[in-house]
């Protein structure tokens, strides 16, 4: 499949003295994937990549080396117009700009890995970005009014599940803090998704969290109110049988089939 594509691309040209790529002088699928696993290690953030951007940026790959396969084209011998055409590919499966912006990033650090170390002689990406995304200006400001969001925090109420008591307490502690983090506190999704038990401290006669999001590490001082939800919050997983450490999770899913694991980042899984 890719031996086609290869013999079809790289002939030699009459006249030309450079000889023809071979089967034999390309760098395997493997190697270039190797060498992309080195590259996200020691170098993405300075080597101190986040899991999340890692496992992000590799499944943004291997979508990226299906498509190759799909295609019958080698990764080693990919141009700059395969790429373009690629990012029609993401446009026409209507992907979002944010979206396809990512992947195209994702792809760029896999050639510059290879590129660095001579697995391939230039980055086909160069040159070839996201497409800008068109909406009204209004379209991008949504929010809540304060009666609206207060409205909204006092409705979280237990959903229609037959569950105990217990549990049913926990997910209205829980909804309520998540919602109260994020618009009364300015707490990001990311934030509140790797937070932790131990993340949560009492100083000065403040409670507060230490949060840690991509690229930093911040203190957010909590509303008395929110902070004493906090603790209900945990004692009542503690009554619930669970065993908790500086590592527990702060957010954890109640449904039947993930129960104690951490919540989705997606803030549809509140249902869970």
């Amino acid at each position: 499949m890719a031996i086609r594509r290869l013999e079809e691309g790289n002939r030699l040209n009459r006249g030309s003295l450079k000889p023809s790529a071979t089967v034999s002088t390309l760098p395997t699928v493997k190697a270039m994937v190797n060498c992309f696993e080195r590259y996200l290690n020691l170098t993405i953030a300075d080597g101190n990549a986040s899991s999340d951007t890692i496992k992000t940026y590799r499944n943004r790959l291997q979508q990226f080396l299906v498509w190759c396969q799909k295609q019958e084209l080698y990764p080693a011998l990919i141009t700059t117009e395969n790429i373009k055409e690629y990012r029609k590919h993401l446009i026409d499966e209507s992907k979002s700009c944010a979206t396809i912006r990512l992947s195209l990033l994702s792809i760029k650090h896999f050639y510059v890995s290879c590129l660095g170390s001579k697995l391939v002689k230039e980055n086909p990406t160069m040159g070839v970005k996201a497409p800008r995304e068109k909406r009204e200006i209004g379209s991008t400001i949504n929010f809540l009014t304060m009666e609206e969001l207060q409205q909204l925090i006092n409705q979280i109420l237990p959903t229609a599940k037959i569950r105990g008591k217990n549990t049913l307490k926990l997910q209205v502690l829980r909804d309520r803090i998540l919602l109260g983090c994020m618009a009364l506190q300015g707490c990001r999704s990311i934030e509140m998704y790797r937070a932790n038990l131990g993340d949560f401290s009492y100083s000065y006669g403040q409670h507060y969290f230490k949060l840690d999001s991509k690229n930093s590490i911040r203190t957010v001082i909590l509303r008395p109110d929110l902070a004493a939800e906090v603790i209900e919050y945990r004692q009542a997983r503690i009554e619930g049988g669970e065993k908790l450490t500086v590592l527990s999770p702060l957010f954890i899913s109640l449904s039947n089939r993930r129960y104690g694991q951490r919540l989705s980042r997606s803030l549809s899984d509140l249902r869970d």
